[in-house]
């Protein structure tokens, strides 16, 4: 009896401390779990965090402040919230002195413990990071992983009994609401600033604590203000966030054109690729043969297939310094894309002479190391601070500000990559600049994907009219009653075509271009185009990650085959005359070789359940089919229109893989690459053990081998033997 009398005395929360205790509650839960949720992503900054400890230990310390900043604020937001409680009408004389001196131990007990949640929730996204095994030669995170989470669970237990102390501290509680807010202040207009490119002290886990404390201080006097006025201030700032969204009044994600004026009229591939041949500076060593020229698929995945992807080039290259003038164009996708681009430009100043292959285990390897470097930076931070403070606040503003875009911020991160540099590459040139047919540097096939109806379309110097993929300046021409022959879109950069390749949902915002578009009326009498029988219309194209058709590029390389198919058959070009885009001839026959780059194949795993779980697994499940699709297409295009090998293969012999991280030794460790904008040292060190390494081709080794050994001498193959219906491929 006396357990009921006990159990009707407890008062049961009223509606009004729900309401008022509903936002902090999921507040903090998004702190706990957010980390853990976000999946591989969040792991492999936790990895390269963990690899700081030691040599980058100012991030490690900004970060524990940052982290430290937003346990203080998430307290000021709870005990704002406990206060507006007490304040409730009647409350007052249902405690005696005695049980409100008790329940206050337990409420600055409990807004302490909450406070340090972020923290745990980090903790505990690394001890998931942890289940990986251990990786043998390739290092070994799990030891720095796990000394990181005892760092970050010292750092909650100083930070919980920290604010605990200060609650119960005379005057210090005050202090903090003034000193705290400050901070916070100073941090939100230091990251709100647009800019591509950070100091080393910060990373992404500080930028993700930072919005967390932005947010917990605005939400704090925002729901003061609520109390005020009376007005719902913060739920209407959400409805109007949303509904500005929805209506389009403040998207910014417009395609960052070049001040250069409107893209020239590109020729055909074909008329290109004849030009280009004609240009190649060793084509009279080829006197008895075809002329070899190679296609590159690049297939996504974020920094780690940009990295593999201009690593393996960069290595062929300074195995076979003549590779890289036979190399004719690369088919990108995202990740892929950005591979490809930061290989054209170092190919574009290469002064290696066009001498024969070199495989002895003692060489240079400039070329490759130049690539992996520029390529081991990271751009989540930019890229996180672009989606978290820039769009995240703007969205509630009924007007666009361009300088806000995350998509913006994410191109400008990728010219970064080239500062320090001796030159300035090809990043931040307009595409039609960034190749030349007398040029050393291929073609770029940057792919992208329009939802408006054009569906896969492809940037790049050239245009791709026949196949399955189309022509990004094509598809946004400009037709109006007083331009019938329409006029060519603006030219855009390469970092901007990279960056419209890699527009993944959520992560990176579609790109849009406006267009005029002119439509006959229904029942207008034939004639040409006029105010009294057409209408013009402004119609807006939305482009987004190339993979939603096909992630590897083996659709732009079928269409630009296609063509090449017909540039074969042009007549042969007199006698010291050059083909040009005007009058194209054959300068001399060719034979086309295909490497594909492929990345792991894709497993759909969430840990989210429900629709927008099965929508992202249902693009990811089209997305593998099509790339599989597209390869089969490719392999039987090239085997029907260019023959096949005297062993039977078709004459795409070339495939450079990563799926050896899912055949590795289960005692060397198995690895999920991440789809990220930053790597791990671990993982850099994981990559270039699949980089071809020619002196280990067929070679007996232990686990951790790869297939792709043999890369280089098939590439010395097509390069310089001298019978080629007698030999096969080394592999």
């Amino acid at each position: 009896m006396e357990i009921l009398s006990k159990l009707k005395q407890m008062r049961l929360p009223t509606g009004h401390t729900i309401r008022e205790f509903f936002w902090p509650c999921v507040f903090c839960i998004i702190g706990l779990f957010a980390p853990v949720l976000l999946g591989d992503a969040v792991f492999e900054v936790l990895r390269s965090a963990a690899e700081d400890l030691d040599l980058a230990l100012g991030r490690i310390l900004f970060a524990g402040f940052t982290y430290c900043i937003l346990g203080l604020a998430t307290s000021q937001l709870l005990y704002a919230t406990v206060q507006a409680v007490r304040r409730q009408p009647g409350r007052g004389a249902r405690t005696t002195p005695s049980q409100t001196d008790f329940h206050s131990v337990w409420i600055d007990l409990s807004i302490a413990v909450a406070s340090a949640l972020p923290l745990v929730g980090i903790a505990l996204a690394i001890a998931r990071a942890t289940a990986s095994p251990e990786l043998g030669d390739y290092g070994n995170p799990i030891e720095a992983l796990t000394r990181l989470e005892r760092y970050t669970l010292c750092l909650a237990l100083a930070l919980a009994v920290g604010i605990f102390c200060l609650s119960r501290t005379k005057g210090a509680r005050h202090r903090s609401n003034i000193v705290v807010p400050a901070v916070v202040a100073v941090l939100f207009i230091y990251y709100v600033i647009p800019r591509a490119q950070f100091p080393g002290f910060v990373s992404a886990i500080s930028v993700f604590a930072a919005w967390l404390a932005c947010i917990a201080a605005i939400s704090m006097y925002l729901r003061h203000l609520r109390r005020i006025s009376g007005i719902p201030i913060l739920s209407l700032l959400v409805l109007c966030g949303l509904a500005f969204t929805l209506l389009g009044w403040n998207r910014n994600h417009e395609i960052r054109k070049d001040g250069g004026g409107s893209a020239p009229d590109h020729p055909l591939a074909d008329g290109a690729f004849l030009e280009w041949l004609s240009n190649r500076p060793d084509l009279e060593a080829y006197e008895d043969r075809p002329y070899p020229v190679f296609v590159v698929t690049a297939e996504g995945g974020g920094l780690y297939a940009a990295y593999f992807t201009a690593a393996v080039l960069g290595a062929l290259q300074d195995t076979c310094p003549r590779f890289g003038p036979h190399v004719f164009a690369i088919s990108g996708v995202s990740g892929g894309s950005l591979g490809a681009a930061v290989y054209a430009s170092l190919a574009s100043e290469a002064v290696q002479p066009l001498s024969a292959c070199n495989f002895d285990a003692v060489k240079d390897q400039g070329l490759k190391e130049r690539a992996t470097k520029i390529l081991g930076q990271e751009i989540l931070t930019p890229l996180m601070a672009g989606t978290l403070f820039y769009d995240f606040f703007s969205s509630v503003l009924p007007f666009s500000i361009p300088a806000l875009d995350r998509g913006r911020v994410f191109d400008d991160a990728i010219e970064r990559l080239w500062s320090g540099q001796p030159s300035g590459g090809l990043l931040s040139l307009p595409m039609h600049k960034a190749w030349r047919p007398d040029g050393m540097a291929p073609a770029l096939i940057l792919n992208t994907y329009d939802l408006t109806g054009y569906g896969p379309v492809s940037v790049a110097p050239f245009r791709l009219n026949l196949g399955v993929v189309g022509d990004f300046y094509e598809a946004a021409t400009d037709y109006s009653l007083n331009d019938l022959h329409g006029s060519y879109p603006n030219e855009i950069r390469v970092s901007t075509a990279v960056g419209l390749s890699a527009r993944f949902p959520i992560v990176t915002p579609e790109g849009t271009y406006a267009r005029s578009v002119l439509y006959t009326k229904p029942g207008s009498p034939p004639g040409p185009p006029s105010s009294e029988n057409h209408i013009e219309r402004t119609e807006v194209l939305r482009f987004v990650d190339g993979g939603y058709f096909d992630n590897n590029g083996a659709g732009a390389i079928y269409s630009l085959l296609t063509s090449l198919h017909q540039a074969r058959s042009r007549d042969p070009c007199p006698q010291g005359v050059r083909s040009t885009a005007d009058v194209p001839c054959l300068a001399k026959p060719f034979q086309i070789y295909a490497i594909q780059i492929n990345g792991p194949e894709g497993r759909t795993r969430s840990e989210v359940y429900g629709s927008l779980a099965t929508v992202i697994a249902g693009i990811t499940s089209i997305r593998g089919s099509w790339k599989q699709n597209m390869n089969d297409i490719l392999v039987h295009e090239i085997g029907e229109s260019w023959g096949n090998l005297p062993c039977g293969l078709p004459r795409a012999p070339i495939y450079l893989d990563t799926t050896a991280f899912r055949a590795f030794d289960p005692d060397h460790g198995m690895f999920d690459l991440p789809l990220s904008w930053q790597l791990s040292r671990t993982t850099e060190r994981m990559l270039d053990s699949l980089v071809p390494h020619a002196s280990l081709c067929q070679k007996q080794l232990g686990p951790g081998s790869n297939s792709n050994d043999c890369g280089p001498w098939d590439v010395r193959w097509a390069l310089e033997s001298q019978d080629p219906t007698t030999q096969c491929p080394f592999r």
